[in-house]
């Protein structure tokens, strides 16, 4: 009997030991996506706040600004040593191209 006992002791060790296994690895995936979505969310806020920024300099000014660094002036920083900003005026009447990146990520 309590040689029994003890195999059905290693039967449900092992059980736990496989369904282990099997979760740790799902919830590192889980981890690292949903890490991914939140930075990705991050950089599309500060792209709106820019953007809302530019409007705000168009209706103040008559224009886009010339360069990121003259948005300073209406509260918006980025850190630069997290996001790289790429900025690309493409007139005085037509919104800048502006895209956030998060620096050391890799596609």
């Amino acid at each position: 009997m309590e040689q029994r006992g003890q195999q059905q002791n290693r039967f449900r060790a092992g059980r736990w030991g496989i369904l282990h296994l099997l979760i740790l690895p799902g919830l590192c995936l889980a981890l690292l996506f949903f890490a991914r979505r939140w930075e990705d969310a991050a950089c599309r806020r500060r792209e709106g706040e820019i953007r809302r920024a530019l409007a705000y300099a168009y209706a103040a000014e008559g224009a886009y600004p010339d360069s990121f660094s003259a948005l300073e002036q209406y509260e918006i920083r980025v850190d630069e040593e997290v996001y790289l900003v790429r900025y690309l005026p493409l007139g005085e009447n037509i919104m800048p191209d502006v895209q956030v990146i998060r620096r050391g990520r890799r596609p």
